[in-house]
């Protein structure tokens, strides 16, 4: 069966065609022998050598720690790796790769020496040619351990019932199984921040379920129980990275970048055996992102589209039900990035907005209009961080921007709500506020803090651009919403005052400390003048 899906999706699907023929082959790769091949596998360094391997999409745990190439092993493993030393999930990952009548197989924590940061480190680099260019790549739905593997028992399967009509046509029925979408979602997998890139950057991947087996490429799918390869789509960013390379594809403008921004936003909610990952993570795809759509990646965002990209939130600010902060605020100096980019943050982001608090009026920026209070990006740079752990980066965003010195409060409100038993209460909550005087008036603006600040303190808001915002539910419900133009602005906290003999203009360094929007009238009113300083957020 899976032959012949495999056989399918390369004669018939144009967009898989890359599968068809034999491909540059990783760094390294474990040789595995051919099917019946009775010879112990090895670490096999290719030389830029070409050919047809496998990968493996797992979750890593003591197994995978325990079980990897370092310094100390990388010899011996070069020369064998006895079949009966791997773990149950590597043998069977094995098996299947010498079935399937090919030699290679590419398994993370093997073909990286996970104790030489500067191999780690370029592998990374590498990661999206890696799954790009693997001829399938082999997903372990369930949860794995020492003795677990791709295979194990499933589900008690029902036999279908069935009966004869008075007309004399037989019917049957059988329990509903997990589709590709549910199996996924569900399983431990998907809570891997990894996984991620691996699915959608593998021109095929292979799920092993609990329930039966899964096929996925980029032009269809299909399931065990039927075993038809459909036309289906298989997510929006790799169908819009595929898209973008046809001839003659018309894309929406600017849109795939709220693609990347959708992707963040689910990136986000997985989890990393180490948090100091989570730039790293997805450096192969941003690597196949800029080749097909073009721009400069920064520390998660794209340089063409800061405007924009510099507006995500901290959901676990909000209170939002389900949403986890993956480190602790106390733990956040392992992580080593701009203060501007949702990576140092650690936590779940959005880049959608809830601006009344009342689930689901969440909309996020489409159209940007061009302000003379618009930010002026004059340049940023991000460079690798070799003091910090792996995958640390640092850099900066040069800007002339409208900026006013302000005090940040927190003030406690009352909002009707309901109960759990559907009774009417108050919901107490704390709102971010900026704060500034003019003349005996004083005024307000909405922000949200990213950081868990107890007192108020003096900081300064710039603003950054004008967008229209809309619905993200709208579609979903089938209704029809009012687009709303806000003036959205960033907080910052200055960290380094401009050398005395410079530009008086120059505010110095600074760093991101919140984000905002509130309507155009009340921004204006608040910063009163529109006079531009120059500043650098770190």
């Amino acid at each position: 069966m899976v032959e012949n899906w495999s056989l399918s999706c390369k004669e018939t699907h144009p967009c898989c065609s890359r599968r068809r023929q034999n491909q540059p082959l990783p760094t390294r790769v474990l040789d595995v022998g051919t099917t019946g091949s009775s010879h112990e596998p090895f670490l096999f360094e290719t030389n830029t050598e070409q050919g047809i391997y496998t990968t493996l999409s797992h979750r890593w745990g003591n197994m995978s720690q325990q079980f990897r190439t370092t310094k100390a092993t990388f010899n011996q493993y070069r020369i064998r790796i006895p079949l009966p030393a791997f773990p149950k999930l590597f043998h069977d990952a094995i098996l299947v790769t010498r079935q399937l009548g090919i030699r290679y197989l590419w398994i993370d924590c093997l073909c990286i020496v996970q104790d030489d940061d500067d191999d780690w480190q370029r592998e990374c680099e590498k990661m999206a040619r890696i799954y790009e260019n693997s001829f399938l790549t082999l997903s372990a739905l369930l949860p794995t351990s020492k003795g677990s593997g791709l295979f194990q028992s499933r589900w008690q399967r029902v036999e279908p019932v069935t009966f004869r009509m008075l007309d004399g046509t037989v019917i049957g029925l059988r329990p509903s199984m997990p589709t590709l979408t549910n199996a996924v979602g569900r399983s431990v997998l998907n809570t891997r921040g990894w996984i991620l890139q691996e699915r959608i950057l593998s021109p095929a991947v292979l799920h092993f379920g609990d329930s039966q087996l899964y096929w996925e490429c980029v032009g269809g799918q299909s399931e065990e129980i039927y075993p038809v390869l459909q036309n289906h789509a298989s997510g929006l960013m790799k169908n819009m990275l595929e898209e973008a390379q046809r001839p003659g594809s018309q894309l929406y403008p600017r849109g795939h970048y709220i693609a990347w921004y959708n992707m963040v936003m689910e990136y986000t909610r997985k989890q990393l055996t180490v948090e100091t990952d989570r730039l790293t993570a997805i450096l192969g795809l941003s690597e196949r992102f800029g080749r097909v759509f073009g721009g400069t990646f920064v520390a998660g965002l794209w340089a063409q589209d800061l405007h924009r990209g510099l507006l995500w939130r901290d959901l676990t600010k909000d209170g939002f039900a389900g949403c986890k902060r993956h480190v602790a605020r106390g733990d956040r100096k392992h992580i080593i990035a701009p203060s501007w980019s949702w990576v140092q943050n650690g936590a779940q982001v959005d880049f959608e907005w809830d601006l009344s608090f009342e689930f689901p009026s969440r909309i996020h920026a489409v159209t940007r209009l061009p302000s003379s209070t618009d930010t002026e990006i004059i340049g940023t740079r991000t460079w690798k961080c070799r003091n910090g752990h792996r995958g640390s980066v640092k850099g900066y965003i040069q800007m002339w921007c409208v900026v006013k010195r302000v005090r940040w409060v927190s003030r406690t409100v009352e909002r009707d709500g309901k109960s759990h038993d559907d009774k009417d209460i108050k919901v107490t909550k704390s709102l971010d506020v900026l704060q500034r005087t003019i003349g005996d008036t004083e005024l307000e603006l909405p922000c949200l803090m990213d950081l868990d600040f107890q007192e108020p303190r003096d900081c300064y808001c710039a603003i950054i651009a004008d967008w229209t915002f809309e619905d993200s539910w709208k579609e979903f419900f089938k209704r029809e919403t009012e687009s709303l133009d806000l003036r959205c602005y960033l907080v910052l906290e200055r960290t380094r005052k401009a050398p005395r003999n410079g530009n008086p203009q120059d505010l110095g360094k600074l760093k991101r400390i919140g984000v905002g929007a509130a309507n155009i009238p009340s921004v204006e009113q608040f910063f009163g003048n529109r006079r531009k300083h120059f500043l650098t957020i770190v």
